[in-house]
């Protein structure tokens, strides 16, 4: 079996575990941090031994396209959060302000507790 087969290969930014929702980079992230196999599994238990070997043994034998890869994702994910930081999702606004009144209201009920443990 050729290590490629455990990967769909979807385009030059995606590359996906077989099987999996799991992109090489979560696990070479892992792995070029210093994790080991297992350590890797147990963040990722959906995966096989033999998915983790896979991907550190592409990454090996590949070590510059999957560099060159790992460099693309970390852009594309970098410039996906500007992104974010410039033009904000109208529902996470909203979600944002809920949750603000909601902490408002928490912080006046407490306030209005202790002034009237203080009466």
């Amino acid at each position: 079996m050729d290590v490629r087969d455990y990967f769909e290969f979807i385009d030059e930014n995606t590359i996906r575990i077989k099987g999996h929702a799991l992109g090489l980079e979560h696990v070479l992230e892992d792995y070029l941090q210093g994790a080991r196999e297992f350590d890797i599994q147990q963040r990722y238990p959906d995966l096989s031994l033999a998915d983790i070997h896979a991907a550190i043994l592409y990454y090996i034998v590949n070590k510059a396209e999957v560099t060159a890869y790992l460099q693309r994702v970390k852009a594309r994910d970098e410039e996906a959060w500007q992104k974010r930081q410039r033009e904000p999702d109208p529902f996470l606004i909203g979600f944002r302000e809920i949750l603000e009144n909601r902490s408002k209201a928490e912080d006046a009920k407490h306030l209005h507790a202790a002034q009237q443990d203080t009466i």
